[in-house]
């Protein structure tokens, strides 16, 4: 994204829903790995707050 930032120094980034919901998934303890991602990413895209 370097370019981007050359380019556009004022906008504001924004990151990939599908890569950020793929990266929670690969965190998540693997006693959860075996529920329907379906499930998850419901859950994840319903909270009101994001902990980066």
């Amino acid at each position: 994204m370097g370019a981007l930032n050359e380019e556009f120094p004022a906008t504001k980034q924004q990151r990939c829903w599908v890569h950020k919901t793929a990266n929670i998934l690969d965190k998540m303890p693997k006693m959860f790995k075996s529920m329907p991602k379906k499930s998850f990413i419901k859950f994840i895209w319903l909270q009101e707050k994001w902990m980066d």
